[in-house]
């Protein structure tokens, strides 16, 4: 009797840990759960965090319009129209930052070719690219929307002259 009695209690010692185990799992899977949520937050706006300049110097030398513009949404997204006296559709400054982003890359150099340019409503901006490919120098001109209500738009890659 002594023998059931003690392999009862193991058995009872047993199960009551189980309990403790599963009644502690739970907060710690609920706080893992809330952790992996709240650190996966992304800017909706943005297609993707991790601008790629092999892709972007692709899109230019290749003149693929979608790569290009895939590419450049991801460095426009923030950049908002603030209009000034001196300069009325607010992109002036919009397109220093967006040339000092795209001359991050190693091996392309953007310049502003020409700053509302272009006299459409609204009117159209132009910035220079130069690249290489297999050692021939590539010059693109990347066309901009310049309005003073949405952020740097994207329209084209210029056809050659």
């Amino acid at each position: 009797m002594q023998i059931n009695g003690s392999v009862f209690a193991v058995r009872e010692l047993f199960r009551i840990l189980n309990l403790l185990a599963v009644k502690n799992a739970i907060p710690f899977f609920l706080i893992i759960t809330i952790i992996a949520i709240t650190s996966c937050k992304k800017d909706i706006n943005h297609l993707d965090d991790s601008f790629n300049c092999s892709l972007l110097k692709e899109g230019i030398v290749n003149r693929n319009d979608s790569i290009v513009k895939y590419e450049i949404n991801k460095l426009t997204f923030d950049l908002y129209p603030k209009p000034t006296d001196s300069d009325e559709s607010g992109h002036l400054i919009n397109f220093d930052t967006l040339i000092n982003r795209i001359n991050i890359c190693i091996g392309i150099d953007a310049e502003m070719f020409c700053y509302a340019c272009i006299k459409t409503g609204p009117p159209q901006s132009l910035v220079l690219i130069t690249t290489d490919s297999a050692g021939i120098q590539i010059q693109r001109k990347l066309d901009f929307l310049t309005s003073e209500n949405s952020v740097l738009k994207f329209l084209g890659i210029e056809p050659d002259n």
